[in-house]
């Protein structure tokens, strides 16, 4: 096996293993989910993602500036979709149902907050929309291929960035030896020195130099999200999906995170997904270009 192949081995389980851990935790109040099945995945050949606009600086880009509600995007078929999707899992011998007949569409250029009514239906879209489970009916779709009909190192390596809501950075590794450590394990080919790029990325989301070469775990909160952001981004994600970006911050640094992640969804011409719960969901309905309820 190459180096290359263990590094995006290593860089899939520990994906796994953190989403998984946050589905436990969703899960700790009633009784231990019996397994599922593992989902196999066929190779297809990807569809050309639409042209989308020119990449433009904040000053030049009227969307970054929008305030009321009213946010003119483009608009075209979704990236990521969920059709009539049911999710159930086995608790005591018995099915119990954590989503009934989801239906969400997010499209590129676009922020957008998913609010769920319990930590289970979070975990659940989380696992859903990553490629990690497969629905019990219906479709999630990516640029309207199954996600079961994909191969799930290639989806998870190269069409979408997971921001997790712990441990989403390495904590033994800087700043930029994470996204490093990021793109080698994807398998992808850069135009340039990684460390280089992977700086260039840092400071696109505002990171500071200085701390570049600082531990993750010294890092403080909003500096630690948002090498968190670069790190998910550094493999030129369409989809960037983020859990709970925002809690355990000050409010200030709420604004910070969300700001950036809507600049993030208009610069790298991707869609950005927010996956939180009703009791921390506290920004303002501007924030972002769409929002749903998962109840």
């Amino acid at each position: 096996m190459s180096d290359q192949k263990q590094d995006r081995d290593d860089q899939d389980e520990m994906d796994e293993d953190m989403l998984r851990e946050e589905s436990d935790a969703a899960e700790a109040a009633g009784a231990p989910e019996e397994d599922v099945e593992e989902m196999t995945f066929d190779v297809v050949i990807e569809q050309k993602a639409p042209d989308g606009d020119e990449d433009t600086d904040t000053a030049e880009d009227p969307l970054l500036g929008q305030m009321d509600g009213t946010v003119l995007v483009p608009g075209g078929y979704p990236v990521l979709s969920l059709r009539h999707v049911e999710f159930t899992r086995k608790v005591k011998g018995q099915t119990e149902l954590i989503l009934d007949d989801v239906n969400l569409d997010f499209q590129m250029r676009r922020l957008y907050s998913v609010v769920t009514r319990s930590p289970a239906k979070q975990a659940a879209l989380m696992a859903l929309m990553t490629g990690l489970r497969a629905p019990t009916e219906g479709n999630v779709l990516f640029r309207g291929t199954d996600l079961r009909q994909l191969e799930a190192s290639d989806y998870r390596g190269h069409q979408i960035g997971v921001i997790f809501g712990t441990d989403a950075l390495r904590d033994d590794l800087t700043a930029v030896e994470n996204l490093v450590y990021t793109m080698d394990a994807s398998g992808r080919t850069f135009l340039g020195p990684k460390d280089n790029l992977a700086r260039h990325m840092l400071d696109r989301v505002g990171f500071p130099d200085n701390l570049q070469s600082k531990p993750a775990k010294d890092l403080d909160g909003l500096n630690y999200r948002l090498a968190s952001v670069a790190r998910a981004l550094c493999c030129e994600c369409d989809v960037l999906i983020a859990d709970e970006p925002t809690e355990g911050l000050e409010p200030g640094d709420w604004d910070t995170i969300l700001a950036t992640l809507k600049k993030v969804s208009r610069r790298n011409d991707c869609s950005v997904v927010i996956v939180t719960s009703d009791s921390t969901d506290t920004a303002e309905e501007w924030t972002y270009d769409d929002r749903f309820i998962v109840d």
